[in-house]
């Protein structure tokens, strides 16, 4: 038996929770092992949730980036106009990214986004199948 994947979440709202939750119906393939939200009613349901102790609670994806990856993918459920700039310190400090849609609300946003999936060598997959 291969070790399940580790994911943090990014934006503990509706729908990075409905991803995650996931892991509580198969904890052998996925573990929530981590949280970055700046709400802290946000950070506290999903470390009860996930049971998450506090350090691993984060008040922004920067913060989360600054620590060493700790997980094999981010679930990145923040507003549309988020997006981008959460994801951007995600990949830089290696992580791949879950990304719900839209990609970006701005073209300037997205093609920053590109540049920064090549620079990185890292993957981001958009999310589309609540819709």
């Amino acid at each position: 038996m291969t070790a399940p994947f580790r994911a943090v979440i990014v934006g503990a709202g509706h729908r990075a929770l409905l991803y995650a939750s996931f892991a509580r119906r198969h904890p052998d393939e996925l573990r929530i092992v981590g949280v970055a939200d700046p709400l802290p009613h946000r950070r506290a349901q999903a470390a009860r949730l996930f049971d998450l102790p506090d350090t691993c609670q984060y008040e922004s994806a920067e913060a989360l980036a600054a620590v060493p990856r700790f997980a094999d993918f981010a679930i990145n459920g923040t507003m549309d106009h988020q997006h981008v700039s959460t994801t951007l310190p995600l990949l830089e400090a290696g992580y791949d990214v879950l990304l719900e849609k839209p990609i970006a609300t701005r073209i300037e946003d997205l093609h920053t986004l590109v540049a920064a999936v090549r620079g990185t060598g890292r993957r981001v997959a958009i999310a589309h199948v609540l819709r």
